[in-house]
């Protein structure tokens, strides 16, 4: 893990700080104990509560679209009688 901040390139004469890297800052660390990181939590907090909302969208369209299936075809069958 690289400390300190990275930067692409600085202009010409500039003085460079210690701790300053110049070039690639690495690769980002995406594996499954990162979201976990407690600087990640608020993020993932987020997330969980979009993807429950959707979770629930889904569910509430799918039980109203079994229903309307269900009564168009007790209507039918009662037409057939």
């Amino acid at each position: 893990m690289v400390r300190g901040q990275a930067v692409k390139r600085v202009a010409p004469g500039t003085r460079v700080r210690p701790g300053l890297r110049i070039g690639p800052a690495g690769p980002m660390n995406l594996g499954l104990g990162s979201m976990f990181q407690t600087v990640n939590l608020p993020v993932l907090r987020d997330t969980m509560e979009i993807e429950a909302g959707v979770v629930v969208a889904v569910a509430c369209l799918e039980i109203g679209h079994q229903r309307w299936h269900r009564a168009r075809r007790a209507v039918r069958g009662a037409h057939r009688r």
